[in-house]
């Protein structure tokens, strides 16, 4: 019986070579939130108090639906010589320091006409992520060497058995014989289309458009077939919900009128539970499944915030933070779930350009805060909560990949059975021989 890529990932198991892998990537993502939530902190919204000049008279304004007047702080008017008076643009300001001593807000007086340069402050560092995630995944794919799977869909055959011994005696595992080992690798590489050898057609052009047309045409195994085209597309809608809501909910807190100190503390404190359980929620009820019902809940608990009484600042900041807790456990699984759907020969390229869309939403959170916001304290969760409700049904698209085999080509993957019946029986299978590996 033939051997599968799995079942040599069953035998090496986990050990020192998986190690520094797992210090790295925590390491990196534990100074990531300092850099993408610092500007809710370094660029707010703060309440201002317009500096009239000498003989200048403030604008009183009514507001909409109510008897009560307030003092536009952005605009005060002065009399001409006839008599008249005109509006006048507010140039200094005074600025509520109760909260916060010193800002980008107050130093470059970003509000005003001029607010929408805090949302650009922003979503400037969430824009080199953007930038940086369009280039990971070709760097990843040409220096991901430590990847066997990915050195073995490249035909690399000889760098993958290296690695594989490697991780074997790191491991103190016992690897299949080589003769087994590299018949499994050229059952792999034929099956792929992202072998090397297929494009070298392309060496009469210069090097650079050569590269270029390469680079460009290698990421079209996203789209070219059915079942590749639809989970790309329903990837690509999911994570731009995703980073939408998780990043315009962390920066929401100031405009909905809550301690934004708080806000976070309470959202980080309340997400460090459902960071921990996810991975054994997810191997227990699986992983589209919870996704399906996170984004509900997010948007239930967003749609909600126009129904609350004015004054209740305290049940929006309850469910504000109800589907930061919910949209964040997404944020957690579904690249997770995302590694599992695509194939290996395609996983970085899927992988990178869904973290792109991630970004595109991320960008846009701080401008959707910043304007929906200041048409009503509801209209951005509005917004967060209809999107999530779009993502929960488009989630029904995507298969579940608790327990099934990851495919290591697009041809694996659109022979698979769409059959949930047929799907269960194999992984019945497949865990049948897992279990006499071990014995």
């Amino acid at each position: 019986m033939a051997i599968k890529f799995d079942d040599v990932l069953l035998r090496l198991g986990m050990g020192r070579w998986n190690l520094p892998v797992i210090l790295i990537i925590s390491y990196w993502t534990m100074n990531v939130p300092s850099h993408t939530l610092g500007g809710a902190f370094l660029a707010p919204a703060i309440d201002v108090t317009c500096i009239l000049p000498d003989h200048g008279l403030p604008k009183i304004t009514s507001l909409d639906g109510s008897n009560q007047t307030t003092v536009d702080q952005c605009v005060y008017l002065e009399e001409t010589k006839e008599g008249a008076l005109k509006e006048r643009p507010c140039t200094q300001w005074y600025y509520d320091n109760s909260t916060f001593i010193t800002t980008i807000t107050s130093e470059f007086n970003l509000v005003c006409e001029h607010k929408v340069w805090r949302a650009t402050f922003q979503s400037i560092y969430l824009f080199g992520l953007l930038v940086g995630s369009s280039i990971n995944g070709f760097f990843s794919d040409t220096f991901m060497d430590e990847s066997p799977r990915w050195l073995i869909v490249q035909g690399q055959h000889d760098r993958a058995l290296k690695v594989l011994e490697k991780a074997a005696r790191l491991n103190k595992a016992t690897l299949p014989p080589r003769d087994q080992l590299l018949t499994m690798m050229q059952n792999i590489a034929s099956e792929a289309e992202s072998v090397p050898e297929k494009r070298r057609h392309q060496r009469g052009l210069t090097k650079v458009m050569g590269k270029f047309l390469d680079f460009a045409r290698s990421y079209m195994i996203l789209v070219r077939t059915r079942r590749m085209r639809r989970y790309t597309l329903a990837m690509y809608v999911c994570f731009t919900v995703t980073g939408l809501g998780f990043y315009g909910l962390s920066l929401s807190g100031s405009t909905l009128g809550i301690n934004l100190f708080v806000f976070m503390a309470l959202s980080g404190t309340a997400e460090l539970p459902g960071k921990g359980l996810s991975g054994v929620i997810v191997e227990r009820f699986g992983r589209r499944n919870v996704n399906i019902i996170c984004y509900a809940l997010t948007a239930l608990s967003l749609l909600a915030v126009p129904f609350v009484p004015t004054g209740s600042t305290w049940l929006i900041a309850v469910l504000s933070l109800l589907g930061k807790i919910t949209i964040s456990f997404s944020y957690t699984i579904i690249f997770l779930h995302c590694a599992e759907c695509f194939p290996t020969e395609a996983r970085t390229r899927g992988l990178g350009t869904s973290t792109i869309m991630a970004q595109v939403g991320s960008v846009c959170a701080a401008f959707v805060v910043e304007y929906l916001g200041s048409v009503a304290i509801w209209a951005p969760s509005v917004l967060f909560g209809m999107s999530s409700l779009v993502a929960s049904a488009v989630m029904l698209t995507l298969p579940e990949t608790r327990g099934a085999a990851l495919h290591d080509t697009v041809v694996t993957l659109e022979a698979r059975p769409s059959n949930s019946r047929s799907v269960r029986k194999k992984n019945q299978m497949r865990k049948t021989a897992e279990t006499t590996l071990r014995t």
